[in-house]
């Protein structure tokens, strides 16, 4: 089976996108895909199920921009860590560029912490946004792992407003660790 994964808030609010608040622990919901949807040679019909709305008005999914990587943590099988890399697309679009980062939905990467259910890894689990990505805090977050002692090393790219800021910083690409 596949299944997509839709945040909410404790409230029931969805989120289409990674615009949810830094520090913020939402709900995760793992919503199968019918196989009839599933097996479609056209992907387009599993692109318009994906994106729509459930009967009762529901996003079915909530989009990331470029997942780059994800990684278990060694120390507690269940949690994941997920990197995107970001991208200039404007706030709330996927085909507008945006001509500066705060337009950006997501400019320079962010990190997030997946906790699936221990009793039924399909069932509601924790997420949380944890670090977004910017000139003090590393950008364009690409590969990551979490190493023995829990630490998370993040390696930096160049894609969306990234390159501007290492130009600026007159730096290369670095490893971050984030704990």
């Amino acid at each position: 089976s596949l299944y997509v994964l839709r945040l909410e808030d404790k409230d029931g609010n969805t989120y289409k996108y990674e615009t949810m608040p830094e520090n913020v622990e939402l709900v995760t919901k793992w919503v199968a895909v019918p196989d009839d949807v599933t097996l479609n040679s056209d992907g387009k019909v599993l692109s318009d199920w994906v994106n729509g709305t459930d009967g009762d008005g529901k996003l079915r999914s909530t989009n990331f921009r470029r997942l780059e990587d994800i990684h278990e943590d060694p120390n507690n099988p269940g949690t994941f860590y997920v990197a995107t890399t970001g991208r200039k697309d404007k706030n709330g679009t996927q085909q507008e560029a945006a001509a500066t980062p705060e337009e950006a939905d997501n400019p320079y990467g962010k990190l997030h912490r997946i906790i699936l259910n221990p009793n039924d890894p399909t069932g509601d689990g924790k997420f949380e946004f944890l670090l977004e990505g910017g000139p003090k805090t590393g950008i364009s977050f690409d590969n990551i792992v979490v190493d023995s002692n829990g630490n998370i090393l993040i390696q930096e790219d160049e894609t969306g407003f990234g390159g501007d800021v290492l130009k600026e910083q007159q730096r290369q690409n670095s490893i971050h660790s984030y704990n």
